[in-house]
């Protein structure tokens, strides 16, 4: 189930916000923020549910990418209250509101799941760890050939050039024709 969020003024705006307890893999949630988060460099989405030891924490894919709820956060009936912090730089970190009771999801009692209490899924099962799975597939692959690509440079079959002169090994100013700048001419141009 899709659940979209937007941000505007720094306050959450959660459409279908009804989970069903015990989901794994079924429930993601799309952002989209208003203009003041396009300057973020990064976007980190907090999930907490008050059943739940403690939030957890991701780093979100991208806006209007959708991101899949973490299993931890829909395991029992409750509150569920979701906030997002961005940064940009070191410089400066965006915040949202907290989520008000009336407006936060809410996860809703599921009927009886199939082999209850024989959780065929690891507990730690997230996003993250499916992303990292993912590249590391796509290294491996690349490393024996897949996809068509190379992990050498020199193997590449479009090297970059300027001025007909292909971009390979050690190249000299001269090689472009071009000459080096003296200490006087460095001393007229700065001293003007």
């Amino acid at each position: 189930m899709l659940h979209n969020i937007v941000i505007k003024n720094r306050k959450i705006y959660l459409k279908n916000p009804r989970f069903v307890q015990g989901g794994i893999n079924a429930d993601e949630i799309v952002v989209f923020p208003d203009e003041e988060w396009e300057e973020c460099d990064t976007i980190l989405v907090t999930f907490d549910n008050k059943s739940m030891e403690a939030p957890i924490t991701y780093l979100l894919p991208g806006t209007k990418t959708s991101m899949l709820v973490p299993k931890s956060a829909m395991e029992q009936p409750g509150d569920l209250y979701i906030s997002f912090t961005g940064y940009v730089g070191e410089e400066k970190r965006l915040t949202t509101q907290k989520m008000s009771h009336v407006y936060c999801g809410k996860v809703v009692k599921s009927g009886v799941i199939a082999e209850e209490g024989e959780d065929s899924h690891p507990d730690d099962l997230d996003y993250l760890a499916s992303l990292i799975q993912e590249v590391n597939d796509i290294l491996e692959k690349l490393e024996e050939g897949g996809y068509g690509g190379t992990m050498d440079y020199l193997m590449l079959l479009n090297l970059p050039s300027i001025e007909g002169v292909v971009l390979k090994g050690n190249k000299l100013l001269s090689d472009f024709g071009l000459g080096s700048i003296s200490d006087e001419d460095i001393d007229t141009i700065t001293t003007e």
